[in-house]
């Protein structure tokens, strides 16, 4: 999906979802999900998996050390006075596929992941953390459960944000358990959920 809406004329907020759409999988998942739940009044299962770890060259300590191998099932019970998405927003970056993606490696007879670190941090600080702030007021109070990227990530977003926000981590712990990672985090802090 994301390289056919970087070949072609389509709206920056277009949504894309591929069949692996890693790291915001499960939010994309969410927000399907939650048209389901409200218009058909009906219980869903979220199902995320990935195991980065096989397609990771065991020489790369570039990216070795931040993905873990991780899978979550996430049930999301229909109530009338359930939670709503209140606020969304979606982008896609033209040719960012191929900052992180797969590359034949012809020694190894097999696919590896290949990834530019600098790019994909720059994608973050430049395109997700501008996102992030259009969507919180200012002094606004609350939990919000980050992706789990990196340190450096997760350290220069907590510092952008402001202080009146509870941002709960367990990269340190866990790793980068790509779509897995905010499910993860969910089930770790269900008692700030439950004060909201």
């Amino acid at each position: 999906a994301h390289i056919i809406f970087s070949s072609v004329k389509l709206n920056i907020n277009t949504h894309c979802i591929g069949i692996n759409s890693g790291c915001s999988g499960f939010v994309d998942a969410l927000i399907i999900a939650e048209k389901y739940i409200n218009e058909y009044k009906c219980d869903t299962i979220i199902v995320t998996s990935d195991t980065y770890s096989k397609y990771i060259n065991k020489k790369n300590f570039s990216i070795r050390p931040l993905f873990s191998d991780g899978s979550a099932a996430t049930l999301i019970k229909y109530s009338k006075y359930g939670w709503k998405i209140k606020k969304k927003l979606t982008s896609t970056k033209k040719n960012s596929n191929k900052f992180l993606t797969t590359i034949y490696n012809k020694n190894l007879n097999n696919y590896e992941i290949y990834m530019n670190g600098p790019e994909v941090l720059s994608f973050a600080i430049s395109s997700v953390l501008p996102n992030l702030k259009s969507l919180i007021k200012e002094n606004e109070q609350g939990v919000i459960f980050l992706h789990q990227a990196g340190k450096i990530v997760i350290d220069t977003i907590i510092n952008k944000i402001g202080n009146n926000l509870i941002i709960p981590i367990n990269y340190p712990e866990k790793g980068n358990l790509i779509s897995s990672s905010i499910p993860f985090l969910i089930n770790e802090n269900m008692k700030y959920l439950k004060k909201c």
